[in-house]
């Protein structure tokens, strides 16, 4: 599998994640601890699930493209893409109670 689409995958999972964790008002050190707590194998898998229909169908045809000798590929705007979803993440993260606790390589991670 190509690169751009496992990117592209993490990202949509980490931004779902962020979501989930976010979605309370009160987020503070105990909510998300009690998150972690409480988060199930069902809820991952459908996390994963929306994650992965969320992969941008140019980056699946740009992974195609590659398998096949002489088909062109069209640009794959994924790196401006991860730009403006980081920093949507950041931004949810500077929102919250808890964004002394993390930075934007513990968000790349």
């Amino acid at each position: 599998m190509d690169q751009g689409v496992i990117a592209g995958f993490k990202r949509n999972y980490r931004k779902q994640f962020l979501r989930h964790l976010l979605l309370p008002d009160d987020s503070t050190v105990e909510t998300v601890t009690n998150f972690y707590k409480k988060i199930s194998l069902k809820d991952c898998c459908h996390m994963a699930a929306v994650s992965w229909e969320s992969v941008k169908q140019i980056t699946l045809r740009n992974a195609w493209n590659k398998f096949h000798v002489g088909r062109a590929s069209s640009v794959d705007p994924t790196d401006n893409d991860a730009d403006k979803e980081m920093e949507e993440i950041m931004g949810a993260l500077r929102d919250t109670s808890v964004r002394n606790e993390c930075d934007k390589p513990d968000v790349d991670k």
